[in-house]
């Protein structure tokens, strides 16, 4: 299953008949809100109009921080593409594709990790606003692992630091909306419900929401 989503958002370009989800040619978006920890997150997207097999992409670059924790060892850089597949006039079926590196420091290790992330956003975008439902699956490529003095005295002194695979993946289902105002400025929110690869409950927040504000240029 998951890998016939992983083929279907590869061979998305080919199926599109795709309309812009933002006029102007530039996006930019800063957010905040617990993703899963208490996050804020500057992103910067592009349309390319006919950039790939004369469809539009919006490829798009982002960083994000712990908000409590502020800082390069807290924090995940992530480079992607989103694309319309189907539009129906304002009703529109989205995938997304990224690659992200993060790192998390912690009392126990410090920790850094390659993830591979799909996702679809089915719903209405009009030029003064826009609501979706919303997927995602995120894999977790490879995680290093680097242990504290701290875990090592009080759990297990001869701990390995090193890469390891198979950390397993998540899924995000939820929706997202907002309004648009002088086709410039836009204000939204999202709202999501993290699951694991079984369909069961996450560790930790039981749902994660991100408030946004986006400038179009």
């Amino acid at each position: 299953m998951k890998n016939t989503i992983l083929f279907l958002l590869l061979l998305s370009p080919f199926l599109a008949h795709s309309q812009s989800l933002f006029d102007q040619d530039n996006r930019i978006i800063v957010q905040g809100g617990i993703d899963p920890a208490t996050m804020i997150t500057f992103r910067y997207e592009r349309l390319i109009r006919g950039g790939l097999w004369n469809k539009d992409i919006y490829p798009f670059a982002e960083v994000s921080s712990s908000v409590t924790r502020f800082g390069v060892k807290n924090s995940a850089m992530k480079i992607g593409q989103r694309m319309p597949v189907v539009s129906l006039q304002s009703f529109q079926l989205i995938t997304g594709l990224n690659t992200s590196f993060g790192s998390v420091e912690t009392i126990n290790s410090d920790s850094r990790r390659l993830a591979l992330e799909g996702d679809v956003a089915l719903g209405y975008y009009r030029r003064k606003w826009f609501f979706a439902m919303t997927a995602s699956y995120e894999k977790i490529l490879a995680t290093k692992l680097i242990h504290s003095g701290y875990y090592r005295a009080r759990f297990y002194d001869a701990a390995i630091d090193g890469w390891y695979t198979g950390a397993g993946g998540s899924f995000q289902f939820g929706i997202e909306g907002g309004v648009v105002i002088k086709n410039t400025i836009e204000v939204f929110l999202e709202l999501k419900v993290p699951l694991t690869e079984r369909f069961n409950p996450m560790m930790g927040s039981p749902a994660h929401a991100n408030v946004g504000v986006g400038y179009r240029f």
